[in-house]
């Protein structure tokens, strides 16, 4: 990532490096950059104008969707500021790419590890199964920190990550016990509940509203989703790939959740929480838990809210796995066959979205949540469906569920 500077860029001496007697602050003597160091301005797309100009030098076309994305050569390259994964079906054909790389004067280094270390990338490990061709990815290392942190490394296990009752501001309630630093601990819950267990999302989520002021009723919530990661750590999302590329989307919402539990003059306390996943062939690839900025006015307007939210996340997903279709010529795989469908439980959200009459109790809604109606039109790939609530992968991350209806949404999202 240090790329040759454009701009004349100076540096004051290193104190290491200073003679107070030759070269004293008000000599001005400087040094000038060559190329760019960390927390430069520059610095990242300088970095990243490097790197595409080698990979372009190699026949690797950026993706018009997303800049960190080439395709060229019959592999895929994804690059995330200076971490590059290669994906390719001829190891042979990826080594050839990255000696070429290196030739041009690329200083490339390795992750540690056998020829497989995106099998363990980022901390988590991905375990394919030879006989079931299923992939298993979990996060026990990770795990295993956070009941360290938290003091709960020989705790008790739990069947679910939170309790039914929403949890609260309590701003009167009493302060915290323990000593453990609280937003490091929700944050290695946040990294685990975006990869390797996304039933905790919801869990997760609300405990991290209050990471400016954690009482005991937070604390305590954090141990009890530490509880639950204690009889899991060997488990974690299973993927059973599939020749089937449809990619669909779950959507729930929670209307008005937090009644009862926030103070009754704060607008938090009505505003509904949305819950979704997207699934790429039965697996699932994106899902978020999250409060909506604006209130609801009923459960149809709440989840047509959700409905909306979700949708902004699967058109670009459609668009892109469109386009890797399109570049990968993918064997026996058209445009045509890359359907989606959005599952919701909700009569009068379906209805919303599916009727062109607008109505008085939908029309203040109207400008924001009405733009995907022609996304919807035959052609484009989306349709809407109905689902039945015990069959709606959303549902986890909506609400605190009762431990056997949450391992029956776990089963069904997880796969375990």
């Amino acid at each position: 990532v240090q790329a040759n500077l454009k701009e004349e860029v100076y540096v004051e001496l290193p104190v290491m490096f200073r003679d107070d007697q030759k070269h004293g602050s008000k000599d001005g003597v400087v040094l000038k950059l060559n190329k760019s160091l960390y927390r430069l301005v520059q610095a990242p797309l300088s970095g990243y104008n490097h790197l595409q100009k080698g990979l372009n030098e190699l026949d690797f076309k950026v993706s018009t969707l997303d800049p960190g994305m080439y395709y060229g050569r019959g592999m895929i390259i994804i690059t995330y500021v200076d971490d590059t994964l290669f994906f390719g079906p001829d190891l042979k054909a990826i080594e050839n790419v990255i000696t070429e790389l290196e030739g041009l004067g690329y200083g490339l280094t390795r992750e540690e590890g056998d020829e497989n270390t995106a099998f363990a990338f980022l901390g988590v490990s991905i375990l394919p199964d030879p006989v079931t061709k299923m992939l298993k990815l979990t996060q026990k290392g990770l795990i295993l920190k956070v009941l360290a942190a938290t003091g709960m490394s020989d705790c008790n296990s739990r069947g679910s990550p939170a309790l039914s009752t929403p949890l609260g501001t309590d701003a009167d309630g009493p302060r915290r016990k323990d000593n453990w630093h609280y937003a490091s601990a929700i944050g290695m819950l946040m990294y685990l509940s975006s990869n390797a267990h996304p039933e905790i999302q919801f869990a997760v989520h609300q405990c991290a509203r209050f990471t400016h002021c954690p009482r005991a009723s937070h604390e305590e919530a954090v141990k009890h989703i530490c509880r639950y990661l204690q009889g899991v750590k060997d488990n974690g999302l299973m993927f059973k790939p599939s020749n089937d590329l449809e990619l669909d989307c779950y959507v729930d919402a929670d209307f008005a959740g937090l009644w009862n539990y926030e103070s009754d003059q704060d607008p938090v306390c009505v505003k509904s929480r949305t819950g979704y996943v997207m699934t790429l062939g039965g697996c699932p690839i994106q899902w978020n838990s999250k409060l909506q900025t604006e209130i609801a006015l009923s459960t149809t307007e709440a989840e047509y809210i959700a409905l909306s939210q979700a949708m902004r996340e699967l058109i670009p997903l459609r668009r892109l796995l469109l386009e890797i279709v399109t570049a990968k010529k993918l064997p026996g795989i058209t445009h045509s066959l890359v359907k989606s469908t959005v599952f919701e439980d909700n009569n009068g959200a379906i209805a919303t979205a599916t009727t062109v009459k607008m109505t008085p109790r939908t029309k203040h809604i109207a400008v924001k949540y009405h733009f995907f109606k022609s996304h919807l039109d035959v052609g484009t790939g989306i349709s809407l469906a109905k689902i039945d609530t015990n069959l709606q992968k959303a549902d986890i991350f909506t609400k605190g569920l009762a431990p056997q209806k949450f391992a029956e949404i776990r089963k069904l999202l997880c796969g375990w």
